[in-house]
């Protein structure tokens, strides 16, 4: 099957860095990234996190790779500057000589325009690999109207798409992409650099519940915004009794535009032991995790996936979520974790109420790593597609 394999992205992610890292080593085929810019890699002011962000891992390590722009943002990959240097991407590709592409998500122009050359004018076999569902983002009718008309057609396109879980994968049936077409594997965090985080601390996980007076600590993880659903958390927390306030400790990792109010709110609380730690970086989350007992992702706006949910999943906590975070319907449908209804305080009170186990969940379980998704599923569905489409 000895080939080449382009894969087409607008910037570095470092969690798709261990799954082209995992491709990079199949002998059967040689990989190479293609970047529209060079977004992310240095530091950059983060509109949501409302700070500066400099992430201290390593996107673009362990495989061969091209940036096709040396542009340090993603507008310029966008509008007719974005067409141009996407029909740029497609003709590198083209003349490194990949029979067959793996492209990351539909937009921006860039992406869209690169795909549109690599089928019609340079007959590559695609494979699309994009977070799309129907209930992630609030359209205005118009915006819904041209999506349902152009996003089939631009489907159309692929030989394959792999969609990132459960309302992924029925997003691309209602488009009427073929089941032939369809082949999932689960969104994936970086569990190998979480795995060796985890076993370095081991040791210092807290005591189980049922063997210490310690409380609770319920956890949440994110950017602290409207959208990410931290205002039901507190109005959650505020709704408890003296007694049940005093049970937890809430952990509040993350910054953002609600950092004031937030803190102003958590003052009200009598007895509320509580700690905000602000913005955590990638090689020392785990620590907050190993905190946890439960992580709280209470989204009341559409999130495709919801990669705190494989993170908390991984270091053994317990994990309650709404409907609204992709990850739920795929990976918190089994005891001890929940899944409750969006913007509902009181369903997230009694959630959380109902996590006082007689033994933490963490690091002993021997089904928390099995359970996971895991970056190779992505490769291996690509490889496995690859083999089969050689041999016909």
């Amino acid at each position: 099957m000895k080939g080449k394999l382009g894969v087409l992205i607008t910037h570095p992610i470092q969690y798709f860095q261990p799954v082209f890292e995992e491709l990079s080593k199949n002998s059967e085929i040689n990989t190479k990234v293609f970047f529209g810019c060079k977004a992310g890699l240095n530091e950059y002011y983060d509109e949501e996190f409302k700070k500066r962000i400099s992430w201290n891992s390593s996107p673009t390590s362990g495989f061969e790779s091209k940036f096709i722009t040396d542009q340090v943002n993603i507008g310029g990959l966008r509008g007719i500057a974005g067409c141009w240097k996407g029909i740029q991407a497609a003709r590198e590709i083209i003349k490194w000589d990949a029979q067959n592409v793996l492209i990351f998500a539909y937009t921006p122009t860039y992406i869209t325009a690169a795909t549109v050359w690599l089928k019609v004018v340079g007959q590559r076999s695609l494979i699309l690999r994009a977070d799309a569902t129907d209930g992630a983002f609030r359209r205005n009718k118009l915006k819904k109207l041209a999506r349902n008309i152009l996003l089939p057609a631009y489907y159309l396109l692929f030989d394959l798409v792999i969609p990132i879980g459960s309302e992924s994968e029925e997003h691309y049936k209602r488009k009427g992409v073929p089941e032939r077409k369809r082949k999932t594997a689960l969104f994936s965090s970086n569990v190998y650099f979480f795995e060796d985080k985890i076993k370095a601390i081991k040791g210092k996980q807290p005591m189980p519940l049922g063997e210490s007076k310690r409380k609770q600590t319920i956890s949440y993880m994110g950017k602290l915004s409207k959208r990410k659903g931290i205002l039901t958390l507190l109005e959650a927390i505020k709704n408890m009794t003296d007694d049940e306030i005093r049970k937890i400790k809430l952990l509040v990792v993350g910054s953002g535009e609600l950092k004031i109010e937030i803190q102003n709110q958590l003052k009200e609380v009598k007895e509320l032991d509580y700690e905000m730690v602000g913005f955590i970086n990638q090689k020392e989350i785990v620590e907050y995790y190993a905190k946890s007992d439960t992580v709280v992702v209470p989204s009341i706006d559409g999130e495709t996936w919801g990669l705190v949910v494989n993170e908390a999943l991984q270091c053994g906590c317990r994990v309650i979520a709404t409907d609204k975070v992709g990850a739920s319907r795929d990976l918190l449908q089994a005891y001890p974790h929940e899944v409750i209804a969006s913007n509902d305080a009181s369903a997230l009170r009694e959630a959380i109420n109902r996590g006082f186990l007689k033994q933490r969940y963490w690091v002993d379980d021997p089904n928390r790593y099995k359970r996971i998704p895991k970056p190779s599923d992505l490769s291996d569905t690509v490889i496995q597609w690859l083999r089969k489409s050689t041999a016909k």
